[in-house]
């Protein structure tokens, strides 16, 4: 599963299909630990929240 998101990754990037730079800078005036502003609900291994948080690490991750 994992090397299909990474090919998917080439073709399509997750970064490139919504600008989470709204959310991260959302996230520099409302940041809170008890609310969670994006969540992956997907049944992989988190690939496309890891990718998001690392191209905006204003978006915390817990």
């Amino acid at each position: 599963m994992a090397e299909v998101m990474r090919m998917t990754e080439m073709i399509f990037p997750v970064t490139g299909a919504y600008d989470f730079g709204l959310i991260a800078d959302y996230a520099k005036t409302h940041s809170s630990e008890d609310r969670a502003l994006i969540i992956d609900v997907g049944d992989g291994t988190g690939f496309a929240l890891r990718t998001i948080i690392r191209e905006h690490p204003e978006i915390l991750a817990s």
